[in-house]
C-alpha cells in the first residue's frame, strides 16, 4: 500500500521544503542513501525502484563530482514544525523513522502506545538537519562525457522515466507533539510502553510544552533532491532533463522562454504531496 500523504499544501513545514530547497519526501527515512542513486519510475507511480548507483551504468569509470557533505541548512529545517495532521497517517511516519533509527521496534511499540491512549493529532518536525549534496551543473557536464555500458539493460520505452539524487536532508532526531480527545497533550512514558530496553543509543526527552525528541548518533535520510534524467537510445547516454522557464526582460513586452535545471517531484507539489515510496530490494 502506497504512503498516503499527510500534508495539507498551506502546512508551513512542507512549504519550506518545497520552497526553498525542492525536496521530496521519503515515506520511510533511510539509513543507506547515496548521492548518485538512480531511481526507475514506471508511469506516474509515487512507488520508484530500489535505487541503483549512476555510477554501475556507465563507462568507463565514473565518478561524481566533489560533493559537499554535513552542510547546515541556510534556511534551516531544523525546528520548524508541522501543523496536525491526522495521526494514523503520521504515526506511520513515526513508526517507520524509528524502527529505522533503533535498529528494531521500538516505533512499533511508540505507536501502539500512543494508539492506546487515543492519539488523534500529530505534528512534528526535524533536529540538527544537515545535508550532503552536489552541484547539478557540474554533473550535467559530466554525464555527458560517459556512455551507457552495454550491459545496463536500460529501456526507452514509453512510460520509462529514472531520476537521480543530488541532494540528501538528513537528521538524528524526530520531534513529535501528539494530541489525543479534547486536544490534549500525550506523553510517553517508556517503561509503561515496554520501550526503555529497546536501544540504549536512541534518547528520550520531553518539553514543558509536551514535545517529546527522539534521537540517536546516526544520521538517517528523510528527504531527496531529484533531477529527471534523459537516457538516448543511439548514443547510449544519459543526459539531466531541461525544463523550459518563462521570463521577460524589462521595458519589453514580449515574452521569452529559456531552459534551465530544476529539479523534480515525484508527487503533486501543488497539492502539497511531495512523498514517495522505495520499493524493496
Amino acid at each position: 500500500m502506497l504512503f498516503k500523504n499527510p500534508f495539507k499544501k498551506d502546512d508551513p513545514f512542507l512549504k519550506h521544503i518545497m520552497d526553498h530547497y525542492q525536496l521530496n519526501l521519503l515515506s520511510v527515512p533511510r539509513e543507506k542513501s547515496s548521492l548518485g542513486d538512480v531511481y526507475i519510475r514506471e508511469g506516474d507511480t509515487k512507488r520508484l525502484s530500489f535505487p541503483s548507483h549512476i555510477s554501475s551504468f556507465l563507462e568507463p569509470h565514473f565518478e561524481l563530482p566533489p560533493p559537499t557533505i554535513d552542510e547546515t541548512f541556510g534556511n534551516n529545517i531544523s525546528g520548524i514544525t508541522s501543523n496536525e495532521i491526522d495521526a494514523s497517517i503520521g504515526l506511520d511516519f513515526l513508526e517507520g523513522f524509528l524502527n529505522i533509527l533503533s535498529i528494531g521496534r521500538l516505533g512499533t511499540n511508540i505507536r501502539t502506545h500512543f494508539e492506546e491512549k487515543g492519539a488523534r493529532k500529530i505534528r512534528f518536525n526535524f533536529a540538527d538537519t544537515t545535508r550532503d549534496s552536489i552541484q547539478p551543473e557540474l554533473l550535467r557536464s559530466e554525464l555527458g562525457r560517459y556512455h551507457v555500458r552495454e550491459d545496463s539493460n536500460l529501456s526507452t520505452e514509453e512510460g520509462r522515466r529514472y531520476y537521480i539524487a543530488t541532494g540528501l536532508a538528513k537528521s538524528p532526531s524526530i520531534s513529535v507533539i501528539v494530541e489525543g480527545n479534547n486536544q490534549k497533550i500525550l506523553e510517553v512514558n517508556a517503561r509503561a510502553a515496554g520501550i526503555s530496553n529497546f536501544s540504549s543509543d536512541v534518547s528520550i526527552q520531553k518539553s514543558e510544552e509536551g514535545k517529546i525528541t527522539f534521537t540517536d548518533k546516526k544520521r538517517l535520510v528523510f528527504g531527496v533532491e531529484l533531477f529527471e534524467l534523459e537516457y538516448n537510445k543511439t548514443t547510449k547516454r544519459f543526459r539531466m532533463k531541461m525544463a523550459e522557464e518563462v521570463f521577460k526582460i524589462r521595458g519589453e513586452d514580449k515574452v521569452h522562454t529559456r531552459e534551465v535545471l530544476k529539479p523534480s517531484f515525484i508527487g503533486d507539489p501543488k497539492e502539497g504531496d511531495i512523498f514517495f515510496d522505495i520499493a524493496k530490494n
